[in-house]
């Protein structure tokens, strides 16, 4: 009966040992060692101990209390350059901090969890008394997502390292990233592949002879296009722009196998993102379909920007069969135009054609996404 308490003794007794040898055996624990000792000696040996004493003491105190009074008055902001980036792109960042001494601070760091790889810890040499220093540096965001990824704060330690100070960082404006883009150099003209909508005319370019005006351009613009005279006032090339007889509609579906490796999933969204510029770089009205939502049928830098906003906060999905994800309402209602399947699975022709609406292409991202992509449909 007496066995269970018996251990829970032992096993306090052993924690108390260990937590008492690590305090010893750090700087601040030996510091304190050194003043029981000192205290010990003038009290027994000779009255000069206790000035060693009283010098330890100072010490200990002045290690304490500079860290903490530096981050106490201490006012610090984290934001960044820009709003929006690439996975795998340089960004700025910059650290504001406000010092409400008399007296300059030192060494005063800023800590980012470890989980978050792509920030730096970044040490802040010296802020002037009363005054208000700005820090940058560059960063590069391994991955899509909204950063800070994890806790920031900010840390002191000087003079003597006994003891670090610390107190939580608040983030202006975070930095979102776009997963990153790759080259896909087999995508169709989705004019020739896309059925008509409709007589009604949209503002987009198309094979219409009403010329509307000039563009950058882009890839997948034809020589034919160029708009030689713009091309030489401006120094770079245009082509002309033509309302369109029709909205090419496009349909592109993320989706993730559940046997696939843990970054396919970022690799499925990286290509889904190059698929979308693309697609809308040529005039296209893309729809989006993930594991958890459907973005609506759109166009223009803003629908861009919104839609790859929302594949920046994406969580991972745990995934599931093409063939379900196919069957979903979103996808089921398709029927008009062409869909884009970026999936991780095994290639979609196995499921059959008659499984899609229309014309189906499907990247595989265990290939190599420099080659064609896999047809089926």
């Amino acid at each position: 009966m007496n066995a269970i308490p018996t251990q829970r003794l032992m096993m306090r007794e052993r924690l108390l040992v260990t937590v008492t040898y690590r305090f010893f055996c750090s700087l601040l624990g030996g510091l304190v060692l050194c003043s029981i000792v000192s205290a010990i000696c003038g009290a027994v040996l000779r009255p000069i101990g206790f000035v060693w004493c009283a010098g330890f003491v100072s010490l200990i105190a002045l290690g304490i209390a500079f860290p903490w009074i530096s981050v106490r008055f201490a006012r610090a902001e984290l934001d960044f350059a820009q709003e929006r980036t690439e996975a795998g792109q340089p960004a700025a960042a910059r650290l504001h901090v406000r010092n409400r001494l008399p007296f300059a601070l030192w060494a005063l760091r800023l800590r980012i969890d470890a989980t978050d790889s792509g920030m730096l810890d970044v040490t802040c040499n010296t802020v002037p008394p009363w005054s208000t220093t700005l820090f940058s540096w560059e960063i590069t965001p391994p991955v899509r997502g909204v950063y800070p990824r994890a806790p920031v704060t900010l840390s002191c330690q000087f003079p003597f390292g006994l003891y670090e100070a610390s107190r939580h960082v608040p983030t202006k404006t975070p930095l979102i990233v776009w997963p990153r883009t790759v080259p896909i150099e087999a995508l169709p003209d989705f004019r020739q592949t896309i059925h008509a909508q409709g007589p009604h005319r949209h503002h987009l370019q198309g094979p219409s002879d009403d010329f509307r005006g000039v563009r950058d351009y882009g890839p997948g613009d034809g020589l034919r296009s160029v708009h030689w005279k713009q091309s030489a006032r401006l120094e770079r090339l245009v082509v002309r722009e033509r309302e369109a007889e029709t909205l090419p509609r496009v349909q592109i579906v993320l989706h993730h196998s559940p046997c696939a490796a843990p970054d396919a999933f970022e690799r499925v969204l990286s290509i889904g993102a190059s698929v979308i510029r693309q697609a809308m770089a040529r005039g296209a009205s893309v729809e989006v379909v993930t594991p958890d939502s459907c973005f609506l049928q759109g166009g223009g830098p803003r629908h861009l920007r919104t839609i790859l906003d929302k594949l920046a906060h994406l969580l991972p999905s745990p995934g599931s069969p093409l063939s379900i994800f196919l069957a979903t309402p979103a996808c089921a209602q398709f029927r008009q135009g062409l869909r884009i399947v970026v999936t991780n699975t095994a290639p979609v022709a196995s499921y059959g054609a008659a499984n899609f609406a229309q014309h189906v292409i499907a990247v595989n991202t265990k290939a190599d996404t420099r080659g064609p992509l896999a047809k089926a449909g």
